[in-house]
């Protein structure tokens, strides 16, 4: 899929990423704010680079405080700010007749090339997926990098513990493993719920990356990357992980895990600190702390809501499987977008901007039935 590039103000990578809040949202072109409940803001914005020809960007900060990815914020905060995103979603979903997605991508303490740059500032996106420019992938013609954004094996353990997990935690979602991710149907008054399994998902991740590498990290990549514990320890490490794990794990996910420990090896540099290109297998380096990309995607035709949850070990992006309705590659800024194309922008931010003021004085679990 191609973007065009828009006219917008957002500052440089670094800026973002350093910046204090108040300064940063100075930095951006704010289409409107609305306060959520506690210290929180959501700031509605444009970008010059999207993942669609209709996207805004929502930023949730605070002042003073440290807001990264979804959970930095309580369970409660959790449920606001999500309640509210599917408010505005579901209305704008009505208008149009489309499903409107609303991405959320992390990597707070991942700095690899390629992954979300923005790691500092809480950040969604409400889109559509676009449906032109668009072109058929050629496999062949993927770069390492490239195909490694398309899989995800590990996404079967996540699915294992997911399983385990709504057998312990009773919910009203249906659980299904599709090809690098994980997709659940359930009811937006339970997304409360989801709070819960993502963040025991983390936690069962973190056990698990302790069992293959210490704390240390390198520095000849530029990204200090974890290094694996010596081969023994390593694999004597993993299978106590198994053994503890064991009412859950699938012979899928104990195979990936050994494979894993197995063939761990230290992260070697690429040609440069800020280069993707990941051609030797030093080079293709695992996720760091928590890493991924999930997606609600409301359709007003619907009652339910649908979650995706792509999670990052060994892929390169895990947006990239779930933020349309197929696995879709994006080439962002290919060239200016025309006065078409920013009409049809601008009239999206409209309609997010005003879904978004009429969210914010709905709330309760009636807002969130259609």
């Amino acid at each position: 899929m191609f973007t065009r590039e828009y006219p917008a103000r957002f500052p440089t990578i670094a800026e973002a990423n350093s910046l204090p809040w108040p300064e940063f949202v100075d930095r951006l072109t704010v289409l409107s704010t609305v306060p959520l409940p506690g210290d929180l803001t959501a700031v509605l914005s444009a970008k010059s680079l999207t993942w669609s020809d209709r996207d805004v960007n929502v930023y949730l900060g605070a002042f003073g405080r440290r807001v990264r990815y979804f959970l930095d914020l309580s369970a409660e905060e959790f449920e606001c700010t999500f309640g509210w995103h599917l408010r505005l979603a579901r209305m704008i979903s009505d208008q149009l007749g489309e499903p409107v997605y609303i991405t959320h991508g992390f990597n707070p303490d991942d700095s690899m090339p390629g992954l979300h740059s923005v790691r500092e500032k809480f950040h969604t996106h409400i889109h559509i997926p676009q449906r032109w420019p668009c072109a058929p992938i050629v496999p062949g013609e993927l770069s390492r990098y490239e195909l490694l954004e398309l899989v995800e094996p590990f996404s079967r353990a996540f699915f294992d513990r997911a399983v385990f997990y709504r057998a312990r935690n009773p919910g009203d979602w249906r659980l299904e493993h599709h090809s690098g991710f994980i997709r659940l149907i359930g009811p937006a008054t339970e997304i409360g719920w989801l709070y819960g399994l993502l963040d025991d998902l983390y936690r069962t991740c973190a056990d698990a990356e302790s069992a293959l590498a210490d704390i240390r990290t390198e520095s000849c990549t530029g990204h200090r990357r974890y290094v694996p514990r010596p081969r023994p320890e390593r694999l004597a490490s993993i299978a106590a992980f198994m053994d503890r794990h064991s009412p859950w794990l699938s012979a899928e996910s104990r195979c990936l895990l050994e494979y894993l420990a197995h063939r761990l090896l230290e992260a070697t540099p690429r040609a440069a600190p800020e280069s993707a290109d990941c051609r030797a297998r030093g080079q293709t380096w695992l996720a760091k702390g928590p890493c991924g990309a999930f997606n609600f995607v409301v359709d007003g035709a619907s009652p339910w809501v649908r979650f995706d949850f792509a999670p990052r070990v060994l892929t390169t992006s895990g947006a990239i499987k779930i933020l349309a309705d197929r696995p879709t590659l994006v080439s962002k800024g290919r060239g200016a977008a025309t006065a078409a194309e920013r009409a049809r922008m601008c009239e999206f931010q409209r309609l997010v901007v005003t879904a978004a003021r009429r969210a914010h004085q709905v709330t309760g679990d009636s807002a969130l039935r259609p």
